[in-house]
């Protein structure tokens, strides 16, 4: 019986390349499976942040957590950086996950963005659609709390602010900001609580 993960996988890639839209899968490999490798942890990672991963029995990083940390400690360094965002669509791809929702619950960004935190820069990760929108696959205040854990200050808005039967104005930009703050400012344990059920219902979903 195949796996989930095969079955996600190949729903990505009919997804990508079905429809008419053939051109858009260019190459496509397939590895065999590796073992995982530790790495350390960056020297700059704050003790705080160590100390909390090996209290959930995790004691070292992925490689690919590492290196994906270092280089956002990297791009955070650059003169004139102001601020970084984490785009979720490519970080998606390049992980093999089947969604972004599993993404945003991941280790991996975790580790980028307290690179990225790290530098003293702000930091924005994906997008986010309206406060208590009941119409979207993953609930809203799931994502809204997914950022908060991950200390980002900014996001997009998401494409389910463009319905046409909605209206875009200051005061639905300014809904967003004041909600993402307000999680901001909720218990370590409820945004932990909050981003298990974002994993456990992104492992179930089956949108991307």
């Amino acid at each position: 019986m195949a796996s989930r993960t095969q079955h996600s996988v190949a729903e990505a890639l009919h997804r990508l390349s079905g429809q008419g839209r053939e051109e858009r899968l260019t190459h496509l490999e397939v590895l065999p499976p590796r073992s995982g490798r530790a790495a350390e942890w960056p020297a700059w990672t704050r003790p705080e942040l160590v100390e909390a991963w090996r209290s959930r029995g995790i004691e070292r990083p992925w490689s690919h957590q590492a290196e994906a940390a270092q280089a956002a400690h990297e791009i955070a360094a650059v003169p004139g950086a102001d601020e970084v965002h984490v785009g979720l669509n490519d970080l998606t791809l390049s992980l093999g996950l089947p969604n972004r929702f599993l993404t945003l619950a991941s280790g991996t960004l975790d580790e980028v963005a307290a690179a990225v935190l790290a530098a003293g820069k702000p930091l924005g990760v994906g997008g986010l659609g309206r406060p208590g929108d009941t119409g979207l696959p993953i609930p809203a205040d799931l994502v809204y709390a997914a950022l908060a854990h991950l200390g980002a200050t900014r996001a997009l808005l998401s494409r389910s602010f463009f319905r046409a039967d909605d209206e875009l104005g200051p005061e639905a930009v300014e809904a967003v900001r004041t909600h993402l703050a307000a999680w901001r400012e909720r218990p370590a344990t409820e945004l932990l609580d909050a981003r298990r059920a974002l994993r456990e219902r992104a492992l179930a979903s089956t949108v991307w």
